[in-house]
């Protein structure tokens, strides 16, 4: 249903338009009793949406449980169907009008554009026909030759005794053909050039430690695919030192290739094992690739044989991995030795958080539920611990809310238990057994019930929260 749309009472409900008095009052009784339990949710999002459902069945009672309103409901809702449906019509002729004029313009377009192509055709067929008529060759005239005429080669006929016709017998030998024109004397070949420099010699290879030299260069500069090429010469060239391998791991690491980074780091290893840089390193490929056993491995051995230069790395291994407890101590005792440490703070200030988070019981993908006064003693150190150090705006925001968060779990609100009509009869029972025993009892529990019924009625947060979270598991919330 979309905002700012009149509520269709039917499809709230989930019946059909003709659906009979009775299966209104029942769907209604039901609706209203499964939203009312959630008007006490602690999750304030649940909660407005039960409120709001709350709102919604109440009109809906009021204009279906009424003939005369029902009826009028159901005018309304017919003649705010028939406009939709015109309405939608009138689109729908709209579109179709637009699409056929699209389709027209379409077609005039194609057939304008087809006769302008044909017309560029023709003209350019008359071009290439009027240029071949120009440039075409004519052959030279040939030379008349006088024919020879002898005794023998004359024909005669005779018709008759005074007509004779004298023929001259041409061969085809006689006739002499036109000479073919020479052909241009060829140009003399020129001497072929001198090689130039490099050209048919193989190139010499770079000395190993210019290539490493330039490895390293490149490597500072951040130009990761130079750095990968050069170390790969050394590795060609003979080289098998841990400082090729680490510099093929690390460009192979910045290029973003993971797996390929780890295999090279783990050579530089295996050839210096006590370097920490290779073991350094080698945690920082794992880290990407969120192995964080073999993370955690590489780190200890870096902090192993270079107190100091790993520890950060330990804890943020705990903290990606899930145990934002055991980062803790480790970047408290940092932040202890590097008290004007940004990111050392943030990162504990973060660990805190985290730590303080998991203690719930009832967790989802994006938020806790307190649900016992137990985890609000075991929450409340560690958000106050990260108050006092919190440095930037957005954690400060977050601690400030989980600590609000608690104190709503702590303080009582007011709750309806299930137990409301027995105990209320229980008070009634026990009123006149004291009323009978004697009065001043009558009066002791007089004035003692609506405490008891205060403390009963008003609970803490964390109790809500539990109630509620049996509600959801019961109803598979």
């Amino acid at each position: 249903m979309r905002a700012g749309e009149p509520t269709d009472h039917y499809r709230l409900l989930g019946l059909d338009p003709g659906a009979t008095a009775a299966q209104i009052a029942e769907r209604l009784r039901a609706e209203h009793r499964s939203w009312q339990r959630l008007t006490s949710h602690p999750d304030l999002d649940r909660r407005q949406l039960a409120e709001q459902r709350i709102r919604d069945l109440a009109l809906a009672r009021t204009a279906l449980t009424d003939p005369e309103r029902r009826a009028a409901y159901d005018g309304e809702l017919a003649a705010r169907a028939a406009a939709e449906r015109r309405t939608a019509e009138r689109e729908f002729a709209a579109r179709a009008a637009a699409h056929r004029e699209a389709a027209q313009r379409e077609a005039a377009e194609r057939r304008a554009a087809e006769a302008a192509a044909a017309e560029r055709a023709a003209v350019e067929r008359h071009r290439a026909q009027r240029a071949a008529a120009a440039h075409r060759p004519t052959a030279p005239p040939v030379p008349p030759t006088p024919p020879s005429v002898a005794p023998d080669a004359v024909d005669r006929r005779i018709d008759g005794p005074a007509a004779s016709v004298v023929r001259p017998r041409t061969e085809p030998a006689d006739i002499a053909a036109p000479t073919p024109p020479s052909a241009p004397p060829a140009p003399p070949e020129a001497p072929p050039a001198p090689p130039g420099p490099g050209v048919g010699a193989a190139v010499a290879p770079q000395p190993i430690p210019v290539l490493l030299r330039e490895a390293r260069e490149a490597l500072a500069a951040g130009d990761f695919g130079t750095t990968w090429r050069r170390s790969r010469e050394a590795c060609d060239a003979g080289e098998d030192s841990a400082e090729v391998w680490q510099l093929q791991g690390r460009a192979e690491l910045g290029r973003g290739r993971r797996e390929q980074a780890a295999l090279a780091l783990r050579q530089a290893v295996r050839r210096a094992p006590e370097d920490a840089t290779g073991h350094f390193w080698l945690g920082r490929a794992h880290l990407s690739l969120h192995d964080w056993g073999a993370a955690l491995v590489a780190f200890r051995e870096t902090e192993r044989l270079s107190p100091g230069e790993g520890a950060f790395h330990i804890a943020l291994v705990h903290l990606e991995g899930g145990s934002p407890e055991e980062a803790v101590p480790v970047l408290e005792e940092l932040l202890a030795e590097r008290p004007d440490d940004v990111t050392v703070r943030y990162h504990l200030v973060h660990a805190l958080l985290r730590a303080s988070q998991r203690v719930p019981g009832v967790r989802g993908a994006e938020d806790h539920t307190v649900t016992e006064q137990g985890e609000i003693d075991r929450m409340r150190p560690l958000l106050e611990r990260a108050a006092g150090i919190v440095a930037d705006e957005g954690q400060r925001e977050d601690v400030e809310r989980d600590l609000r968060y608690l104190e709503w779990c702590e303080n009582r609100h007011p709750a309806r238990p299930s137990w409301l009509a027995p105990g209320m009869l229980v008070s009634a029972v026990l009123l006149i057994a004291a009323l009978l025993v004697h009065p001043l009892v009558f009066a002791a529990v007089l004035v003692g019930l609506p405490f008891a019924w205060y403390r009963a009625i008003r609970r803490p947060g964390w109790w809500i929260n539990a109630r509620a979270a049996r509600w959801d598991g019961h109803t598979g919330g």
